[in-house]
């Protein structure tokens, strides 16, 4: 009789201890790779709606972003791919990689890369630039925001 409820609270002990594990699918979106490796700083000018980063080239995925990249945010632009007509630009912002439609950048100003943080040349002249490893600054004044780039 001791023995059997030694069995049974071995046992209860077990089952207590024992804990599912998932794996949590949200946190783990895979981004197809450019097709071409490119080094310049677009300005986000969507007429102020904004743009959104998605995992890949389609723009009917899953947004990589909680909130839309606001208007006068300069990105680094490390790659591009076109696809149906459209050409996509691939950058890192707030610590992901994903792709934004080049259609809803442009150019980024001299002045722009400046407030930005960002050192050296011009629009598509930027291949020089090391910026490391920025955080996110806002200017409030400006309703300017840069994510990190690399």
């Amino acid at each position: 009789m001791k023995r059997c409820k030694g069995v049974l609270l071995a046992g209860m002990l077990v089952l207590s201890m024992s804990v599912p594990v998932y794996a949590d699918k949200s946190a783990v979106v895979k981004v197809e790779a450019p097709a071409d490796t490119t080094d310049y700083y677009m300005t986000v000018d969507s007429g102020g709606v904004g743009v959104d980063i998605y995992p890949s080239t389609d723009g009917k995925g899953e947004k990589l972003n909680d909130k839309t990249v606001r208007d006068g945010t300069v990105l680094h632009i490390e790659g591009e791919t076109e696809k149906n007509g459209e050409t996509w630009g691939y950058t890192k912002y707030n610590g992901r990689y994903g792709y934004v439609p080049l259609e809803e950048l442009r150019p980024s100003k001299d002045a722009e890369l400046a407030k930005a943080g960002i050192a050296g040349g011009t629009e598509k002249e930027t291949s020089a630039v090391n910026q490391g490893d920025a955080s996110d600054t806002q200017d409030s004044a400006a309703g300017e925001t840069q994510g990190e780039a690399e």
